[in-house]
């Protein structure tokens, strides 16, 4: 609540009352459940949304111009955050990891990707006029199974670590495919593909070992 709504409402209303003009918001794909317009996945989902409302109305008062980037599934070679994909990569020899049967779909976008996506964002939201209120999709044009997404790292590490398909239920309100969710952001598309991306991490975590 305090990172989520607190906090950007005061950076909201202290960047308008200092002249500021534009800003960029985050939003996240857990907002969309089953891929209706809204219907959060969780309560911190909720609370994106929450923000996303207040923005709307800054936007409507004409006080200031918004773009908000909503992301999908990030990561990156050096990626120390307890995301599921991170767990996986700390798992050594002779370890093994319960998961769920990891057919729900995901669109993984690598860091230097999203970054580009926030460069541009900024140049494009600076050229509307005061009042303009967009939202755009961070991530590929098509999604892939955490699951093959997974046993591609292992095969490009060359480790053979025993992943417990099915051992755990999916959570009560699993996104299972995104595909569609989000327009694409205008003059931007990711420059890495899984593969790229998937190699990239192996060979950093090969270096690190």
């Amino acid at each position: 609540m305090d990172a989520n709504v607190m906090l950007p409402t005061f950076v909201m209303d202290a960047a308008i009352k200092s002249g500021c003009s534009h800003v960029i918001h985050t939003a996240s794909v857990q907002q969309n459940y089953a891929g209706k317009n809204y219907d959060p996945v969780n309560l911190y989902a909720a609370t994106k949304q929450a923000f996303e409302d207040i923005l709307h109305y800054y936007t409507s008062m004409k006080k200031i111009n918004a773009m908000t980037l909503q992301l999908f599934d990030t990561y990156g070679a050096d990626d120390t955050r307890g995301k599921v994909f991170n767990l996986v990569r700390s798992l050594k020899e002779g370890e093994s990891i319960a998961m769920s049967p990891g057919r729900q779909k995901l669109y993984f976008c690598y860091v230097d990707d999203v970054i580009d996506a926030y460069v541009h964002a900024l140049e494009l939201v600076r050229t509307d006029v005061m009042g303009a209120d967009h939202k755009y999709a961070v991530r590929l044009e098509q999604p892939i199974e955490l699951r093959k997404f997974v046993e591609k790292y292992f095969e490009l590490m060359k480790k053979d670590v025993p992943v417990e398909w099915g051992k755990r239920e999916y959570m009560a309100k699993e996104i299972m495919d995104p595909t569609g969710i989000g327009e694409i952001l205008p003059g931007w598309e990711a420059k890495i593909s899984y593969l790229q991306g998937l190699t990239l991490c192996s060979e950093y975590d090969r270096e690190r070992r």
